[in-house]
């Protein structure tokens, strides 16, 4: 399931568990509705669709990053591992990784965190409403238009 729009950034999300995938792109959308997110059911999938070159971002399987590392390793800065607990995060410790086995409202911190620190344009700051203690509002201040739409500046990293 590939979209093609080379005037937006592109995200691969690579797993074997479709309904994981699937979840995945739809948080990702929420976060960053800028991006144009693709998934593959393996990374021969994503190799036979197109430009790797193209995507900015690997969100990818446990498994998947087990079976070809040697790909990964090539695009560390840009592989996000998707580990099943924190104690697999260990065993990625080259690669940026996030676990997937916690509830949605704890992945999409997260994901913001993870965005947050690896892009400079965006700033935290402390939500102003009291009442929820540890939510965090992320603010984008580096913007762009797209069509007659402002979006927040998104790009490569690397940590």
């Amino acid at each position: 399931m590939t979209s093609h729009d080379n005037r937006h950034p592109k995200i691969a999300v690579i797993d074997n568990n479709t309904l994981a995938a699937l979840g995945l792109k739809h948080i990702l959308q929420q976060v960053m509705p800028i991006a144009v997110i693709d998934c593959y059911n393996s990374l021969e999938e994503l190799e036979n669709g197109g430009r790797v070159d193209d995507y900015y971002h690997f969100f990818a399987a446990v498994t998947v990053v087990l079976s070809s590392r040697a790909f990964f390793e090539r695009y560390r800065c840009k592989t996000i591992v998707l580990t099943g607990s924190m104690a697999d995060n260990r065993g990625f410790s080259n690669f940026h990784s996030l676990c997937v086995d916690v509830p949605e409202k704890e992945l999409v911190k997260s994901l913001l965190k993870l965005e947050q620190n690896a892009h400079g344009n965006v700033q935290c700051m402390a939500n102003p409403l009291q009442g929820r203690q540890g939510d965090v509002a992320l603010v984008m201040f580096d913007q762009r238009k797209v069509g007659n739409r402002t979006f927040g500046q998104f790009g490569e990293f690397c940590l």
